[in-house]
């Protein structure tokens, strides 16, 4: 590879960087949006996925409960969210030239295949009682894993490069 080709997949690489990083805090957004609507729409099935019986509902008081998913939902919120951010944040600078973070790679790969496994769990084993709506979270979520393995690849494609180049 002549070094003019190799400067357009080196700017080629750090803007396809950029933006997925820039996805990858989006699709973080989507995440806490999407949660925060399974609780408002159906508390049942949110008291599902924590495993509460409906007798234990009734059985434990209406402000405990709503104090103890609360601050259940505040954590969940936090820790996606810096974790996002941190993701999201070191590829961008990666991509700007900014700084040369490598590190981000491994958590986010760990996330990929975690993400992955969980989104096809949920296609083999939909909700029959919302067929639609599990179906057109899968597609956002597997959208969101695509995003996710782009900003990797792009990652990994962006160390090499610039190691044959010797620069940044």
């Amino acid at each position: 590879m002549n070094l003019e080709a190799a400067e357009v997949s080196l700017r080629r690489y750090s803007m396809n960087l950029v933006y997925s990083g820039l996805g990858f805090i989006a699709f973080g957004i989507w995440e806490i949006a999407r949660v925060f609507l399974l609780y408002m729409l159906s508390p049942e099935r949110f008291g599902a996925i924590f495993n509460i019986e409906s007798d234990d509902i009734m059985e434990i008081d209406e402000v405990d409960l709503g104090i103890i998913i609360a601050v259940i939902f505040i954590i969940v919120i936090m820790v996606s969210s810096f974790f996002r951010l941190y993701v999201g944040r070191s590829a961008i600078e990666t991509g700007l030239g900014k700084r040369r973070r490598i590190f981000y790679l491994l958590p986010a790969s760990v996330h990929l295949v975690f993400s992955l496994m969980g989104d096809i769990n949920d296609i083999m084993d939909p909700d029959v009682n919302s067929l639609f709506v599990t179906y057109t979270t899968a597609a956002v979520d597997l959208t969101a894993c695509l995003a996710e393995f782009i900003m990797v690849y792009t990652s990994v494609r962006l160390i090499i490069l610039t190691k044959q180049m010797g620069k940044r």
